[in-house]
């Protein structure tokens, strides 16, 4: 168990895998968990969670980006003597796996003081990813590249684990929806902070996604062209 490490994870309207990577989340890595509800339409998955984490609450759906920004400043306000914070999407993408590596990461990083960002790569290249999915990410990772002159192989990633001296400045980032984490890679570059990349492993269920292909896109790229 890691009880100085906390995990975040905004939600919109989830289905039962989030129940079951809390349970795992609680049993192996740590019990410092906060949710945030983002407007959802029902509450029964919430309900069943909420004995094993801290559950945020916004009435109405705000964005990813609201969320995550939510409940980084509820952590910083909250939650004492903790050297980081892993960031994992509530639908199934990421592995527990890959949440304990992203752990230990921060963990070394933290005894070394080493304060990385520790960002989760996926393979684009497998066979599996659905075409929008490797186009979209191969077209916003270039126009990064090409901004920035960095080259971050997986500019859309949600599993990222965030030491706690960068947390405030992450939450005072523009950007409600899927923007505000190119937001925050753009402010990663800008103020040379050391980031690492961790390979992960690479799952697209077939629940709707709540990306939206055509605005969050153009507010991703746009994002990238005004930084």
């Amino acid at each position: 168990m890691n009880k100085n490490i906390a995990v975040l994870i905004p939600a919109y309207n989830p289905n039962e895998k989030l129940i079951e990577l809390i349970d795992k989340i609680s049993n192996e890595i740590t019990s410092r968990i906060v949710v945030v509800n983002d407007g959802s339409n029902s509450r029964s998955v919430f309900e069943r969670i909420k004995n094993n984490c801290i559950v945020l609450e916004n009435r109405i759906n705000k964005g990813k980006g609201y969320s995550l920004k939510k409940g980084l400043n509820w952590i910083l306000e909250q939650e004492n003597g903790i050297i980081g914070i892993i960031t994992v999407d509530a639908d199934g993408q990421h592995t527990i796996k890959d949440v304990k590596n992203i752990a230990k990461k921060l963990e070394e990083n933290h005894r070394k003081d080493k304060q990385k960002i520790i960002l989760g790569i996926r393979d684009f290249s497998e066979e599996n990813i659905p075409i929008k999915n490797r186009f979209g990410n191969k077209i916003t990772a270039n126009i990064f590249r090409k901004k920035t002159g960095v080259e971050i192989k997986d500019t859309q990633t949600g599993l990222r684990g965030i030491p706690i001296k960068n947390v405030k400045e992450f939450t005072k980032l523009k950007g409600n929806r899927y923007e505000y984490e190119q937001n925050m890679l753009i402010d990663i570059i800008k103020k040379d902070i050391p980031f690492e990349e961790v390979h992960i492993s690479t799952i697209y269920n077939k629940s709707k996604s709540n990306f939206n292909v055509i605005i969050d896109s153009y507010k991703i790229i746009k994002a990238i062209i005004n930084e």
